[in-house]
């Protein structure tokens, strides 16, 4: 599996749709601490940790027209990607080639859909906790987060650290008190 493979996957995951750029990068994120996949690293960023490798695959697969990008104007740009017929088709290849895999996707997938409803900000808060986390910064104790997040500029609440922590819990990440 690739990081096109890996975002189809994602799409096929929740019915061949998902709305926000976001979202992507956080399910891609939490999928890849299982996958380990070549040509996917993170680094810090306002929503958390940020893949440009997951960004650019997203990006080719809507040029290439596997993936439909629809873009809601707003205040603020909201994105949804939607599987087009040949998406589903790379996408039935994917499942049939690689089942473990896709298998591991699409249960990050339910997870994150049980404890954020594949919502940016809790998965984006749950992301963050684990990059610090991961990183070697603290313990993992709720309050311990929230001021390590203030270090990253970002700013995290007791019940998204909470929901987080119980989404991190089910996908056995590191969490708080770990």
């Amino acid at each position: 599996m690739d990081r096109h493979d890996l975002v189809v996957s994602i799409l096929r995951s929740n019915g061949g749709k998902i709305e926000g750029r976001t979202v992507i990068q956080k399910i891609s994120y939490f999928a890849n601490l299982r996958l380990r996949i070549d040509g996917i690293a993170y680094r810090d960023y306002f929503t958390g940790p940020f893949s440009t490798g997951v960004a650019r695959a997203l990006e080719n697969l809507a040029t290439n027209l596997f993936v439909r990008e629809t873009v809601r104007a707003t205040p603020i740009e909201h994105y949804t990607y939607e599987l087009t017929d040949d998406g589903q088709d790379w996408a039935d290849m994917v499942e049939g080639e690689s089942p473990g895999e896709h298998g591991t996707v699409r249960s990050v997938v339910a997870a994150c859909e049980k404890h954020g409803g594949l919502e940016a900000r809790p998965l984006s808060c749950a992301a963050k906790a684990h990059f610090m986390l991961e990183a070697g910064q603290g313990r993992g104790t709720p309050a311990e987060i929230r001021e390590l997040a203030g270090d990253f500029g970002w700013n995290m609440t007791d019940r998204e650290i909470g929901r987080g922590m119980a989404l991190l819990g089910e996908l056995g990440a590191p969490r708080a008190g770990a």
